[in-house]
């Protein structure tokens, strides 16, 4: 989906899935640990930001996944062959509920090589219940973008940042 200059937005499972908003988002994004999306680069592409949209409350466990950037379909997916700059940790609120409505997100800037793929992998200490979509803001590489880095205090950016974000501890 297309949002601003060229900017786009990559999310699992993909936007009009589900039937409500709520069935659009899904528990295995939460609950369960391992690989949960994974989006293709048709050409080299820019990452700005990576998060979860909640959908139904997690349960009071410490949610966190790590999204990196493979680069080959059938490439390793491991924190020791990835560069740290094309990794990032997301990390919730420690052992608390995140509520329904809430996005947990982490800013960062990450390449996609044509061909590549940005993959989002769920860690082991997954809360027992809670929903869902998984999202990354994307551009194509080297575009110029206007507002994007919005919580750094950007062009965009609100002051007080709103009530339902919650960016990464991490």
């Amino acid at each position: 989906m297309a949002i601003d200059a060229g900017t786009t937005i990559w999310s699992s499972p993909a936007a009009g899935v589900g039937t409500t908003d709520a069935s659009a988002a899904i528990a295995g994004n939460v609950t369960s640990t391992g690989a949960k999306a994974s989006f293709l680069a048709a050409q080299p592409m820019d990452v700005y930001e990576v998060g979860a949209v909640i959908g139904t409350a997690t349960a009071a466990t410490t949610y966190n996944f790590e999204v990196a950037v493979e680069e080959k379909i059938g490439g390793t997916f491991s924190t020791t062959t990835i560069s740290p700059s094309n990794y990032a940790l997301v990390t919730g609120p420690a052992a608390t509920a995140i509520p329904a409505g809430s996005t947990l997100k982490k800013f960062v800037k990450m390449r996609v090589p044509k061909g590549g793929v940005l993959r989002f992998n769920v860690l082991a200490t997954a809360p027992a219940s809670g929903t869902a979509m998984l999202y990354a803001i994307v551009a194509p590489a080297g575009a110029p973008v206007i507002g994007i880095q919005a919580g750094s205090g950007g062009l965009g950016s609100q002051s007080p940042p709103a009530t339902n974000e919650i960016l990464s501890t991490t």
